[in-house]
């Protein structure tokens, strides 16, 4: 699909890139980076790779079907003293999640809250003034689950990481709308449900009311999900 057509996107072409890895849904490069041994930013800042850094702009932000260069990793030789113990650190790169929380407009600030990833507890406590949480997670982690608020209060909030997918394709702007709470599904199409969520975006955010996904509705949306 090109936005053409439509006017929703004007830069979508669907996958880009050249080399051997293909990327799948839930990759980001920092996943990838992990599979590989690799910084992100070895690969991300790859000559090979320049196209695919060019269209995408976000490294974390990937379409499957996109094509990536990997270089093959280098060795290293260190002289060391016998009989002796020495100790190896591991260069990566930290990886975040943010979240923040809203109700009825207003941030849930300093409510309580409980995530898990992938299962697993990582982290209880009260989020911040902005309705916000940030906790470290691996590059590979898959869901998170997170309960926000006591009692009648608390709502359950489920997210499947690394599933967006490029401002650029109608799928990830679905995405995205759904992620805020709009009655969006990521179809692929611009349907009549996919319209009606632009349009409230649109008019709750101050902009022209179309059902379009112009430059500066795609702009609002990447900066009020984040990414």
């Amino acid at each position: 699909m090109t936005g053409s057509d439509t006017g929703l996107v004007p830069s979508a072409g669907g996958a880009v890139g050249s080399g051997d890895y293909t990327v799948k849904q839930g990759d980001c490069l920092s996943s990838i980076a992990q599979q590989t041994g690799h910084l992100w930013t070895t690969i991300w800042n790859h000559p090979s790779n320049s196209e695919l850094k060019k269209i995408r702009k976000d490294p974390n932000v990937l379409l499957p079907g996109d094509q990536l260069f990997i270089p093959e990793l280098a060795t290293k030789k260190y002289d060391c003293a016998t009989d002796a113990c020495h100790t190896f650190v591991l260069k990566t790169s930290p990886i975040k999640l943010r979240l923040q929380f809203f109700k009825e407009g207003k941030p849930r600030a300093q409510e309580r809250f409980s995530i898990d990833i992938d299962g697993r507890a990582v982290a209880e406590g009260k989020l911040d003034q902005q309705g916000g949480l940030e906790v470290p997670i691996s590059p590979n982690a898959e869901a998170a689950h997170v309960l926000v608020g006591d009692g009648q209060n608390a709502t359950e909030h489920a997210f499947v990481l690394g599933g967006v997918d490029p401002i650029t394709e109608v799928s990830g702007i679905q995405q995205r709308l759904r992620n805020l709470g709009f009655n969006c599904e990521p179809s692929g199409q611009l349907d009549e449900m996919t319209r009606s969520a632009l349009s409230l975006f649109q008019r709750m955010n101050g902009l022209q009311t179309s059902g379009e996904s112009d430059e500066s509705t795609r702009n609002k949306l990447l900066q009020v999900h984040g990414c």
